[in-house]
């Protein structure tokens, strides 16, 4: 089983502005961005779904309770291998005391190893949807 989290900008920016070499402009952001929301999620090869919860950010007690429920959900039966990044809210005491009284056993990434976590292809998708869904609601190209 796969887990990671990723956040959803509720604000558009600009990643590129074209403007002439020869008279450069400033480009000013807004001082108030708006919300993020954070979606935690995992996949496995043995289910067809993706389990994910949306909060509004990742702490301990975020990533605790969306494994509670993922348990719940997907009622586990045998020894599961859960593979996860390192983020810090991945790795504290009560999380493993949950993990292994449900013989989850979890193996970590190694640092900056995003492309061997098969999640991130879903959030790739996740946030293109959105992305899309948004430039059509707010008539951007």
């Amino acid at each position: 089983m796969y887990f990671d989290e990723t956040s959803l900008n509720l604000w558009h920016h600009r990643r590129k502005v074209w403007m002439a070499k020869s008279d450069p402009f400033k480009v000013r952001l807004a001082q108030v961005q708006g919300h993020n929301l954070t979606v935690l999620g995992a996949i496995s090869s043995k289910r067809s779904t993706l389990c994910y919860d949306v909060n509004t950010g990742t702490d301990h007690k975020t990533v605790l309770t969306f494994f509670r429920h993922l348990c719940k959900e997907w009622k586990f039966s045998g020894n599961v291998v859960l593979v996860m990044d390192n983020h810090p809210s991945h790795d504290n005491k009560a999380l493993q005391e949950y993990l292994d009284k449900k013989g989850i056993s979890v193996r970590f990434l190694p640092p900056a190893s995003s492309p061997l976590n098969p999640i991130e292809e879903v959030w790739a998708a996740v946030k293109r949807h959105f992305r899309v869904k948004w430039r059509r609601q707010h008539d951007v190209f």
